[in-house]
């Protein structure tokens, strides 16, 4: 397993662990958790597939911000306009 896997298993597991604590606070009737994410996006597909699943889940906790940074795999510039890109096609299937 290379690097790439393992980090996409991480990133996996790290937005899996949200939704269940998430699920679990919605189902014990507290206060939505509150999630800021971190991303390097723009160097692998996969990862805006995993934002895109995040924005869908965006109901079950309180999505405060969404941030792009470099990373190993993507150091000189981050890319926000992909997070735009995914929030604007959110909000168009949202006002449908």
């Amino acid at each position: 397993m290379g690097i790439a896997s393992y980090r996409r298993c991480l990133v996996t597991v790290l937005v899996l662990s949200a939704l269940l604590i998430s699920a679990h606070s919605a189902l014990a009737g507290d206060a939505k958790h509150r999630l800021v994410v971190l991303a390097d996006m723009g160097n692998e597909p996969d990862e805006e597939q995993q934002m895109m699943h995040l924005l869908v889940c965006a109901n079950e906790f309180e999505l405060e911000g969404l941030i792009a940074v470099t990373g190993k795999y993507l150091r000189k510039k981050p890319r926000p306009d992909l997070f735009r890109k995914l929030v604007d096609g959110y909000r168009i299937t949202d006002e449908w």
